[in-house]
């Protein structure tokens, strides 16, 4: 159990000005998972809403989703110990050529 802890403490979010958004990518708590989204959506000039938050997981989408039938989205959960947070889907490109089109 200490090797896979060290795994995933290793692959943490450490960029705070871009902070990554891919399957696989963890956060010490659900907390900090949502201030990185928040800070992600702010570098990348978007906005989203919240689907379901909770404890244990979060599902977003693109606020744009009905206007622009955009497909971007994210969801995150916590892993086995109930505290490191780890993305489990997240649909970006689209999302990206999206708002480069508009």
């Amino acid at each position: 159990m200490r090797c896979k802890k060290i795994q995933i403490m290793a692959r943490m979010w450490n960029d705070k000005e871009d902070p990554p958004m891919t399957v696989g990518s963890t956060y010490p708590n659900m907390v900090e998972f949502k201030l990185a989204l928040l800070q992600h959506a702010i570098k990348n000039e978007f906005e989203y809403n919240t689907e379901r938050s909770g404890p244990k997981r979060l599902r977003a989408y693109c606020s744009r989703k009905e206007a622009d039938n955009c497909p971007w989205r994210i969801h995150a959960s916590t892993t086995a110990d109930q505290i490191t947070v780890m993305v489990i889907i997240y649909c970006s490109n689209l999302h990206i050529l999206l708002l480069l089109q508009t």
